[in-house]
This record gives C-alpha cells, sequence and structure tokens, in this order.
C-alpha cells in the first residue's frame, strides 16, 4: 500500500468532534487523526504506511487511546485492531457504504451508553468445599471409608468429573444470580469466556450514563455480600467492544487496570 493508505479506528457520526488532543497514532511516525465520511456516518482514520500493523505495544496503545477519546466525545462503534485499507475510497466504499444501516443502528444504540466488565474469581478452595457440602456424590467420594491411599486411578477420574460437574453447577447458579442482581441498572449483556479453573463469571454490561452510579453502587453491594466467596473486579467505562457484532470489531489485547470491588 502507498501512503494514500489509511488506517481504521472507529467509526462515528459524521458531524462528531475527530479527537484532537495530542495522541498518539498507530505507525512509525505520529500523523494527522481525521474523519471518511459517508453520508451520517464517519470513520476515524489516520495516513498508514504499509499493509500490515505489528501488534507492538505502542500501536495497541495508541488504537486504545483513539478509540477511547473518540467514546468518550460520543457514540462511537469500535473498529478492531489492525484494519488498513488501501485508500479514503476504499474506506468509504468497503466499509462505510454497505454497513452503513448496522453502523448507524449501532450508533443510536451507543448514544450515552458504556460497557463495564465484570470478573469475578472464588476464593481458595471455596468452590470445591461448596461443591462437597451440596453434593453428596463427592462428598463420599472426597472422604470415603478407610484410607485415601487405596482409592484407584479409576476413582480419582471420578473424583475429578464429579467436582468438575458440581462446580460448573455452581458457577451457573452464580452467573444467573449476578446476571439478575445487575439486569434492573443494564441496558444489555454478554457473558464472556472465562478460565473456569480459576474464575467463577465475566461479563460485559451496556451501562447508560443515567444508570452509572446505580450500577457500580449494585456491584459494590455485590461485591459485599460476596466478600467471603469471590473477588470482583470492575473494568470501565469502556468502548462497546463486546457488543458490536460485525467482522471488523475486536478489541485488542492491551492491559488495563482493575478496578476492585
Amino acid at each position: 500500500m502507498t501512503s494514500q493508505a489509511r488506517y481504521v479506528y472507529a467509526v462515528c457520526r459524521a458531524d462528531a468532534d475527530v479527537p484532537t488532543r495530542d495522541l498518539a497514532t498507530v505507525g512509525p511516525a505520529r500523523s494527522r487523526l481525521h474523519k471518511v465520511v459517508h453520508r451520517h456516518i464517519a470513520a476515524i482514520v489516520s495516513p498508514y504506511d504499509g499493509d500490515w500493523v505489528p501488534a507492538s505495544r505502542a500501536n495497541l496503545r495508541a488504537h486504545t487511546a483513539v478509540v477511547d477519546e473518540a467514546a468518550a466525545r460520543g457514540a462511537a462503534v469500535p473498529v478492531r485492531f489492525g484494519v488498513v485499507m488501501p485508500d479514503e475510497v476504499a474506506v468509504r466504499e468497503d466499509l462505510l457504504r454497505p454497513n452503513a444501516a448496522s453502523l448507524s443502528r449501532l450508533l443510536h444504540r451507543f448514544e450515552h451508553v458504556k460497557e463495564f466488565r465484570l470478573q469475578a474469581s472464588y476464593h481458595d478452595d471455596v468452590v470445591i468445599r461448596e461443591a462437597a457440602s451440596a453434593d453428596r456424590t463427592v462428598r463420599r467420594m472426597l472422604h470415603p471409608a478407610g484410607a485415601a491411599s487405596r482409592s484407584g486411578y479409576h476413582d480419582q477420574i471420578a473424583l475429578g468429573e464429579a467436582v468438575a460437574a458440581a462446580v460448573e453447577d455452581i458457577q451457573r447458579r452464580d452467573e444467573v444470580e449476578l446476571l439478575r442482581h445487575l439486569a434492573a441498572v443494564t441496558e444489555d449483556n454478554r457473558v464472556l469466556p472465562v478460565d473456569p479453573a480459576v474464575d467463577a463469571f465475566g461479563a460485559a454490561f451496556l451501562v447508560a450514563d443515567r444508570e452509572r452510579a446505580a450500577f457500580e453502587r449494585t456491584v459494590d453491594e455485590i461485591a459485599t455480600a460476596n466478600a467471603k466467596r469471590m473477588q470482583f473486579h470492575l473494568v470501565g467505562p469502556l468502548p462497546a467492544w463486546d457488543f458490536v457484532e460485525l467482522p471488523f470489531a475486536s478489541e485488542p489485547d492491551d492491559p488495563r487496570a482493575l478496578r476492585t470491588g
């Protein structure tokens, strides 16, 4: 690609302000952020020399910072890291025009809302003890009559499967309960994949600005009520990364500070 190539960060309304504070852009040199407009929507872009974007820490941070700033200024649809188009005509004709209806609906949906992510992890062996308490089979297998050393290989396999099933049931109940408590103060949610060996729950929530205080208060109440069982981490506000069901939208792997409830 030539220097006419454009790196794409996000889609916004055509009349939205382009981020103007001193932001680094993706690429080896700082370049000017500007918009490519198609009717009522626009892509936020910067010039880029090349057709491949290294996933360096500097590039990931620059991409995230521009998307964050765009979302802070108004409705914005984040574009996944690494999207480079040959020129502004391609941005308009290949990105904006064919997706105009979907992008317009998302921009309307994301007006005055932000994404928050909540993750919960169990303390130590809490969930194992709960599984043994709730499931007679697990309890009997964990504490068999006679010496534990007499348990054979197949007994250990059966125990592992029984514990895993009981833990999964507890995690599912916790997930349902947490989503139920937060439903009244959120617009939508997406359950996120987690490591079941470590995490109890993970979800993204779309929260209206007017409900942000109530949402954070509810998370604090949930964290307090479950303090002996779980630790909670709340991240946000974020652009609505997890609510864009289009092939060009997914969040870069960029570390963020966690707020602990």
